[in-house]
């Protein structure tokens, strides 16, 4: 019986030279299309008071799942991708507009005014007050 059950295992195993494809995985979608989604809302909301769990939620997924992709996509955590685009914002508003540091702080989604120019400072170097023109009577 030993020998029966080798060479039946034999048989099945030369008989498989044209294995069937395995089934297709249930409705997933490409890493690279739902980070390209994350990174329009953030894009669109980045003013807005916005979490890791919020963009999950919008994209029906897991904010593990979506942190994963979106270290693994980008090159950045999702809160360093937040922030990039939130200082990159704040810059160019300094540069085009003579708006008060605060203003601009909140417009791009800080609610510290202090903080904002902490990060602003460790991301380009310089105060934000630096970008601002100087403007007949205000002084910077």
């Amino acid at each position: 019986s030993t020998i029966l059950l080798i060479l039946l295992r034999h048989v099945r195993s030369s008989r498989v030279s044209n294995p069937q494809p395995p089934p297709p995985p249930r409705r997933q979608r490409p890493a690279r299309a739902i980070i390209d989604r994350a990174q329009s809302l953030i894009a669109t909301h980045y003013a807005r008071p916005i979490g890791l769990r919020d963009l999950a939620a919008w994209l029906e997924m897991s904010p593990c799942h979506l942190s994963h992709l979106f270290s693994r996509e980008t090159e950045f955590s999702f809160h360093a991708y937040l922030q990039e685009i939130r200082l990159s914002k704040a810059q160019s508003l300094l540069k085009e507009n003579a708006l008060p540091i605060q203003h601009v702080a909140r417009a791009v989604g800080y609610r510290y005014p202090n903080y904002f120019a902490r990060k602003f400072r460790q991301r380009f170097g310089y105060a934000p007050s630096a970008c601002l023109t100087p403007t007949p009577g205000r002084s910077r």
